[in-house]
């Protein structure tokens, strides 16, 4: 206890010295004791721990060999703490993992409790850095409990919003909301303004998520009314913390708040985003201000006033060009080429897509580039050296010739006066020309050796290439046949021409197989039909659905029945008992979800069961009745109404849920529209800003063409969804099915 006391004294005095270095250095090199020179290094590695990682190793090896040489562990603990430091930095994981433990056995052998959780608090920093959340939130918990019986409340909502930030990273909502939320009350109860503000803001954006997605799904998980409450809940706390935040200037996130604001409640956008720009301004955020003028063009751009756009996104530009924004100026650039495109200046309109594209192409090329050019660079050193060596060669031969004729003529000139030395020359010649001759003899076995290693490299390497344009032919035969074979088992279309004469398949692979498919059958007056969603999409996906639809075959073709949730509740039971499933931790998740309807061939009579999937009717009738609360879309001008039936939130595998599925009977009406289909296009990334479809605008199409006929549906959905991708790549296989009764 003495020497902590002493040490923390000695420590507070070198802070006078405000980490001076040279004062701080020039103790190291001093006659001084050796517990000063230790503090000294102490402080030294601390000081450079953030700017100078070397020389912070540096310190932190004198400190301990200093301390080993006098056999003094008064700087254990501190020692050990840099180097995990030093070794988290560096991106070494598993050392620093293993550092941060044994500083918390000391600790928790000591029974110092505030400094074992910060331990455990670290341990979970680098998890959390490995992507291990699971293993991060382990131990943030730890040190949460620790914090709870030592009375450190502030710490306690410090790792409480951690824990929600992993859990909101996992896209677990839930479990973020639960841990903001216990987080929030403790910073209340401390009256703790910029965490209570930080912590509304989290909130809102999860709400604001949960508004954005507009799904059941997310609804019925979050004991919601509606999604519409979701928006209603995100625009409470975003205000709540923008309060807070005004009341202690905190100018940066006031102006992110009313982005959030702006983008959220579009009756007041471009209220919120001038607000959050004349913040930036006074805050001198210059990448800030560039996205408030470009997001207020954009606003002005989908409300198509084209001019006003046009005057924001060119300050927008300007800024970035001044600043040398060089990103930021490709994105001015995108925006003001659909502004020039939407006022018909095509010219324009070109050489702004023309920009965007190449220097967003120059960005994606940087790296690859600087890698080409040491490759270069190191080719053309390779290909001058042996130039060199060529032309030293070349001369070696020149000279070799120059000295013969010099020889020659040397002889002719002395004549017979000078034989006897004419002899002695001819001799020195002779033997010129055989060192000359066993020279080139040497080079040209040198240079026929290296050509023979250049053939036989060229040869290794063509049969490499031949070796892999086989796999790759053996590949592809392979892929081809197994879509052969996939398409073979799909359902022919006679089967259902003569029953439901009006439908349409909209079937589009990601790859040339799929993990989408659809299957249908008439049997016993009553005709099965099915979308369905397999695990994953390619060759993988391929077999689940050939699995799907050979046991879809054998449960309603055999007559077990037509019911179907007892399809689903038999299917079910078939594929956990083929994949072996048990339900363990770390098994492999594969199954399938779907919707399924047996329709009456006499009767509009329909019976529904879903897995995960719902099923879409579009109907002048009035369905609110059968169905009970349900979302329903209405368009104005369209007298139809587009009405949800959920599915079952289970999959057609072992789950934590285990319920029969529910059945589902509705009486229907002649030129009602069922529609079933997998997640592929409302999940598809693509228009202006690169996001997904969503559910809400792919309703919004199917109820304007519902009342057309099946064949214009299928070809407005196929065009909506290439419109969308436009530059994208397709993520996922698609599957929609209309029938119309």
């Amino acid at each position: 206890m003495k020497r902590a006391f002493i040490i923390i004294l000695s420590l507070l005095s070198l802070s006078a010295f405000s980490f001076n270095r040279d004062s701080l250095i020039a103790i190291t090199q001093s006659n001084v004791k050796y517990i000063q020179k230790c503090e000294a290094y102490s402080a030294l590695a601390e000081y450079y721990l953030d700017s100078d990682i070397d020389s912070a190793k540096y310190f932190v090896n004198f400190l301990i060999r200093t301390c080993k040489k006098h056999k003094d562990n008064s700087f254990q603990h501190i020692s050990l703490d840099y180097r995990a430091i030093i070794a988290e930095k560096e991106a070494e994981y598993e050392k620093a993992l293993s550092l941060y433990k044994e500083l918390g056995e000391l600790y928790k052998a000591e029974k110092n409790q505030q400094e074992l959780s910060e331990s455990y608090k670290k341990i979970a920093r680098v998890y959390d850095a490995q992507g291990q959340s699971m293993n991060a939130i382990q131990y943030y918990l730890k040190s949460s409990e620790i914090k709870e019986k030592i009375g450190d409340y502030k710490g306690m909502a410090s790792i409480y919003n951690g824990i929600a930030s992993l859990y909101y990273a996992e896209e677990n909502y839930k479990e973020a909301l639960r841990y903001y939320h216990e987080s929030l009350s403790i910073a209340d109860s401390l009256d703790f303004k910029y965490a209570i503000g930080v912590l509304s803001m989290n909130i809102g954006n999860i709400y604001n998520h949960i508004f954005l997605e507009d799904t059941t799904h997310y609804a019925d998980k979050y004991e919601l009314d509606s999604v519409q409450q979701a928006y209603y809940l995100a625009v409470d706390y975003y205000k709540k913390s923008l309060d807070l935040f005004e009341q202690i200037g905190v100018l940066g996130q006031m102006a992110n708040l009313y982005d959030n604001l702006g983008a959220l409640d579009s009756n007041n956008t471009l209220e919120y985003f001038k607000k959050s720009y004349e913040i930036r301004k006074q805050s001198g955020d210059i990448k800030g201000q560039f996205r408030n003028l470009n997001n207020i063009g954009g606003y002005y751009l989908s409300k198509k006033h084209y001019k006003k756009a046009k005057i924001y996104t060119n300050k927008a530009k300007e800024l970035a060009d001044e600043k040398d924004l060089i990103l930021e100026f490709s994105q001015s650039c995108e925006q003001l080429s659909e502004i020039e495109y939407a006022l018909k200046n095509y010219e324009l309109a070109y050489e702004y897509l023309d920009t965007f594209k190449s220097i967003d192409d120059s960005l994606k090329r940087a790296e690859s580039e600087m890698e080409f050019a040491e490759y270069e660079k190191r080719w053309n050193y390779t290909k001058r050296e042996n130039e060199n060596k060529l032309l030293k060669k070349d001369n070696e031969l020149i000279e070799a010739k120059n000295a013969k004729q010099a020889i020659y003529l040397w002889a002719s000139g002395i004549g017979l006066l000078l034989f006897g030395i004419l002899i002695f020359v001819i001799f020195r010649g002779y033997r010129q020309k055989q060192k000359a001759n066993q020279l080139l003899s040497v080079q040209k076995k040198q240079i026929e050796k290296a050509n023979d290693e250049l053939n036989l490299q060229n040869e290794e390497i063509s049969a490499q290439k031949e070796h892999i344009e086989e796999i790759h032919r053996d590949l592809s035969q392979s892929i081809d046949y197994a879509k052969r074979l996939q398409r073979a088992i799909l359902p022919k279309e006679d089967i259902i021409e003569h029953i439901l004469n009006d439908h349409f398949v909209l079937f589009m692979p990601k790859d040339k197989v799929s993990g989408d498919f659809y299957w249908w059958t008439s049997i016993n007056g009553k005709t099965v039909v099915t979308a369905a969603d397999c695990t994953g999409h390619g060759v993988p996906g391929a077999f689940m659905s050939m699995l799907g639809v050979s046991f879809l075959k054998e449960i309603v073709n055999k007559g077990l029945s037509t019911q179907p949730a007892l399809i689903l509740n038999q299917l079910r039971e078939e594929i956990i008992k083929t994949l072996d499933q048990k339900g363990v931790a770390g098994e492999q998740k594969d199954g399938m979800d779907m919707a399924l309807v047996s329709i009456d061939n006499k009767s509009q009579k329909v019976e529904f069961a879903g897995a995960n999937n719902p099923l879409y009717i579009v109907s002048k009738t009035d369905l609110s009745e059968q169905l009970g609360k349900t979302k329903v879309l209405e368009l104005e001008g369209v007298p139809e109404k587009l009405y949800e039936v959920k599915p079952d939130k289970m999959p057609i595998a072992i789950y934590e849920k285990m319920n029969d599925f529910s059945n589902h009977t509705l009486n229907l009406s002649k030129g009602d529209m069922l529609y079933m289909f997998s997640d592929g296009f409302a999940d598809q990334f693509g228009g202006p800003k690169g996001k997904k479809f969503m559910y809400k605008p792919f309703k919004r199409l199917l109820l304007k063409n519902a009342t057309k006929s099946t064949k214009y549906q299928h070809s407005e959905l196929k065009k909506a969804f290439f419109d969308w991708i436009a530059n994208e790549e397709q993520i996922d296989d698609v599957v929609v099915i209309g029938i119309r009764l």
